[in-house]
């Protein structure tokens, strides 16, 4: 006949034993959180969790957030975003370009610059938005504006 072993053990959720529950070396089990403890001299220590991994608690982050493999995993997608994201670090690193903030509410981005689609609206100043025109460089530019100047001559002829 089998000798059947009995551990301490709990169905309570989120229930833990403290030391005053067990002795030096003693297992308990929480069964409906599918963890198992053990008592290591003066504290509790988790030896093993099989929780299914349903949920993950964030909300008290102790170390760093990195994936197992490099440009694998999204945070979000285009149906489920985050709404608001808050750094104490200086710059945001996107594939190499950077966005930089200085503390005082002026941001740069990386020194090549930025490439923003044409008439786009740039707030200036509070409540002061401007309209962006630019052509791709400055010799294009003036190359546009000779042209117009150009074509206006030959209407007003």
């Amino acid at each position: 006949m089998a000798t059947v072993i009995k551990l301490k053990r709990t169905t309570t959720a989120s229930a833990v034993p403290t030391t005053g529950d067990l002795e030096d070396g003693e297992v308990a089990v929480n069964i409906t959180d599918k963890i198992v403890y053990m008592r290591n001299g003066g504290s509790i220590v988790t030896v093993a969790n099989f929780n299914d991994g349903s949920s993950v608690d964030l909300s008290a982050i102790d170390q760093s957030i990195l994936p197992d493999t490099t440009e694998t995993y999204d945070l979000g997608s285009t149906s489920k975003r985050f709404r608001s994201l808050y750094l104490a670090g200086d710059t945001i690193d996107i594939g190499g370009s950077t966005i930089s903030s200085d503390g005082t509410g002026t941001i740069s981005i990386s020194a090549s610059g930025a490439t923003l689609p044409l008439n786009s609206n740039v707030e200036v100043t509070s409540g002061v938005t401007k309209t962006l025109a630019l052509a791709g460089s400055i010799k294009e530019l003036i190359w546009q504006k000779k042209h117009q100047y150009e074509q206006s001559l030959t209407k007003v002829t």
